[in-house]
């Protein structure tokens, strides 16, 4: 039977091998006619998102799904699955209906209020930790940080930092302070509300200053529909250079982090921030008109995806 809009498609009760067969079969099958292409993505990966609802929904470990052929998904368990499942088919992120997500092998709280924790974004934190992972006592300032994943990632690689984590959205730096509170890590990292570099006037130069900021263009149709549906605006898309809520050529916040950031910087400090696919070039020859020297890596999937700056003139 396919579900009208609003009224999730049955899934029966039964033994956790055969709900996770109806699961798949759910999400693997066509878009509802009644439902809008914008409200109906195609999958990447079906099967993997059964298992992550049905282990959420039944409070068992992914991979302990396969061992567990005894226990039976309850009438209850059943009909909240068959609702987040429709909700999934709608294109509603995973992590959301999760309500966490992992993020360098941290699970972090997630609600629509922040991005969802992406893999490529690690990189930041591979390549921010082992700059400094011989410095007695780095001080970071991670500007946009959302839910706070790289802020925490970076406190928990390097033990002797103390990070200041930024983000205009209050509802978003709630979530980064739920965030660290669940790592215990109140004592080294503090959020700050504000815009850019704006709460950091009355701190202490900072040794590495991060950010991915929001890079997506007005005129990106790369960009997936249902993300730009279910995830923050703010957090996602560039804005002109004067702050102006319309939306610019993807580059604005990188302009900005290049002329406002070097005054906050200690003087052999850096910036590190991540890159929007096709912006390496671009960016660099912003960080060579300031006088700055800037080095870039590639993600696993060999896009240029991260940027490191230093001698940027103040």
């Amino acid at each position: 039977m396919s579900a009208a809009r609003g009224e999730p498609d049955s899934i029966a009760a039964g033994p956790i091998a055969t709900v996770l067969e109806a699961l798949t079969a759910r999400l693997s099958a066509p878009p509802d006619e009644d439902l809008p292409p914008l409200d109906a993505p195609a999958l990447d990966s079906p099967a993997l998102d059964a298992k992550w609802l049905l282990a959420h929904v039944t409070a068992l470990d992914p991979s302990a799904l396969a061992t567990t052929a005894a226990r039976v998904v309850t009438v209850e368990e059943a009909s909240r699955l068959a609702a987040l499942v429709e909700e999934r088919r709608r294109g509603v992120p995973l992590a959301h209906l999760l309500g966490e997500w992992e993020f360098w092998s941290l699970p972090l709280f997630v609600t629509p209020d922040v991005l969802v924790p992406r893999p490529e974004t690690e990189l930041l934190v591979e390549w921010g930790s082992a700059l400094f992972a011989d410095h007695p006592a780095p001080r970071i300032a991670d500007l946009g940080t959302g839910s706070g994943c790289i802020a925490i990632a970076l406190a928990c690689e390097l033990p002797r930092a103390t990070v200041v984590a930024v983000d205009l959205s209050a509802a978003a730096l709630a979530v980064a302070a739920r965030n660290i509170a669940r790592h215990d890590l109140g004592a080294r990292v503090t959020t700050r509300p504000g815009d850019l570099v704006a709460p950091l006037a009355d701190e202490t130069p900072f040794d590495l200053i991060v950010s991915n900021p929001p890079y997506i263009a007005i005129d990106d149709s790369r960009l997936a529909r249902d993300v730009a549906r279910h995830e923050p605006a703010l957090a996602l898309f560039d804005r002109t250079d004067d702050g102006s809520a319309a939306r610019g050529d993807g580059l604005g916040f990188y302009r900005r982090l290049i002329a406002e950031c070097p005054a906050f910087l200690a003087r052999d400090g850096a910036l590190l921030v991540e890159l929007p696919e096709d912006g390496a070039a671009a960016v660099t020859a912003m960080v060579e008109g300031a006088g700055g020297v800037a080095e870039v890596r590639a993600d696993l999937a060999g896009i240029d995806r991260a940027l490191i700056a230093r001698g940027l003139r103040s």
